[in-house]
């Protein structure tokens, strides 16, 4: 699935970015989440940033093709997940993506936490399925 930014200004103020390089706006979608019953995009919009969540409201779907080796999962409207390292929680009520990462809670709070570690996690899935 390949998304790209609908307005480079409007992304940057909601989501609370500036200078944002959009290099040739065109994305893959690394997974999609529903929280409280809205979409949103795990994507790598730059090294800068690195894997984040983005509302499906700021972009427009180039290729809507789901890979074959995506799974779904289903946690419930508005369900929690309890970080139990740290005191946070994360809205989440599913998840489309890789079944590395749809089937580990755990990354969730990689997203926040190890940014790094799931980016290469991220790569390494990806380097897997290269060609599927």
């Amino acid at each position: 699935m390949k998304i790209s930014c609908i307005d480079k200004k409007e992304f940057e103020k909601k989501e609370g970015y500036s200078g944002v390089d959009l290099c040739n706006n065109l994305f893959d979608v690394i997974l999609i989440v529903i929280i409280k019953g809205e979409i949103s995009y795990l994507v790598n919009i730059g090294e800068q940033f690195g894997p984040m969540i983005h509302r499906a409201e700021l972009f427009n779907v180039v290729d809507n093709s789901l890979p074959s080796y995506w799974a779904y999962r289903y946690y419930g409207f508005k369900n929690k997940l309890k970080n139990r390292e740290y005191n946070f929680d994360v809205f989440i009520d599913a998840i489309i993506g890789p079944k590395e990462l749809v089937e580990n809670d755990k990354f969730m709070f990689d997203i926040y936490e190890n940014p790094r570690d799931l980016s290469e996690k991220i790569y390494r899935i990806m380097q897997k399925y290269k060609g599927n």
